[in-house]
């Protein structure tokens, strides 16, 4: 597996980040939800998303960049997907989103303890 450790890490880290690359885009072009600041959440959130994914992607500042997704990406899920408190019509996707998002911080917090791998900016 030794040999393998770097192109593996960069695989995980293209696949952490094309989540938030997808969801980044879109909100970059057109942010519409009932925020109270929605300018200043559009930004905060096209800033975490859109940057944050690039700085993973090419190894930059990794351990901490995936602490702040891994705690994003939590916050998010209580915020967006609290199927605790949805009807049951609701509740099971929402359930499904919610651990989704839960795995995905454990994979910033595999990175935060890993580390990018050789093939990153990190290590050059």
């Amino acid at each position: 597996m030794g040999n393998y450790t770097s192109a593996l890490l960069l695989l995980a880290r293209l696949m952490l980040a094309c989540l938030y690359m997808i969801s980044g885009v879109p909100k970059l072009l057109s942010f519409t939800l009932g925020l109270i600041f929605p300018a200043i959440t559009a930004a905060i959130v096209v800033l975490v998303e859109i940057v944050g994914a690039l700085m993973i992607v090419f190894g930059f500042f990794t351990r901490p960049v995936s602490i702040i997704l891994c705690l994003y990406t939590v916050l998010a899920s209580f915020l967006g997907h609290a199927f605790w408190t949805m009807p049951a019509e609701l509740a099971h996707g929402n359930m499904i989103h919610f651990y989704k998002n839960i795995c995905i911080s454990g994979g910033f917090l595999a990175l935060v303890v890993s580390g990018p791998g050789r093939i990153s900016v990190d290590r050059r």
